[in-house]
């Protein structure tokens, strides 16, 4: 199954949602990568990753990066693409997309803010599934109901919506094997 995680605004806290819902997963026996596909959130640019992948003939296991720690495993932003938009919506993503549910049960995708990119409708649209992750309180009752019809909009089912009200996910945290995110 794949499914992307939004939010309405940028946020760490859904990072760190996509890596404690992908542990889970694993834990229990599915098998799961997490593909970090906001290339408007800090990343580094060093490290190959799915910008990489769209935009350069690498072989997938040159981006995938396991955390023995938890079982999951990474796909990092890496470098943006010159447009990101026509990347994430080409065949290349697609093929990607299949590649990885051939070889995990569960194809996370973290995607940009909804209401910063139109890119996260696109990314919806392309995966198929969307959880919107709402971190209360700084995230408004408009900003939701905005979030939630322009996840409408995608060619794709709505999951949902995940409540955080932690605020230790708004700050910046270290992820295992991973740059710090935020």
């Amino acid at each position: 199954m794949c499914s992307s995680d939004l939010s309405p605004r940028a946020t760490p806290a859904t990072s760190i949602l996509a890596a404690v819902l992908a542990t889970a997963l694993t834990e229990a026996g599915s098998p799961t990568v997490v593909v970090c596909a906001d290339f408007t959130a800090e990343h580094d640019d060093s490290t190959v990753g799915l910008g990489d992948l769209l935009c350069a003939p690498l072989a997938l296991e040159s981006a995938i990066q396991p955390d023995e720690q938890s079982g999951i495993s990474w796909i990092p932003a890496g470098s943006a693409p010159p447009n990101p938009t026509r990347e994430l919506m080409g065949p290349k993503m697609r093929e990607l997309l299949i590649e990885l549910s051939h070889r995990y049960r569960h194809v996370i995708v973290v995607a940009p803010a909804v209401l910063e990119s139109a890119d996260a409708v696109d990314v919806a649209s392309q995966i198929g599934a969307s959880i919107l992750v709402d971190l209360v309180p700084e995230t408004t009752a408009a900003e939701l109901r905005e979030s939630e019809r322009l996840l409408g909009l995608a060619r794709a089912r709505y999951l949902g919506r995940v409540v955080v009200a932690d605020r230790a996910l708004a700050k910046q945290v270290e992820l295992p094997d991973r740059k710090s995110v935020g």
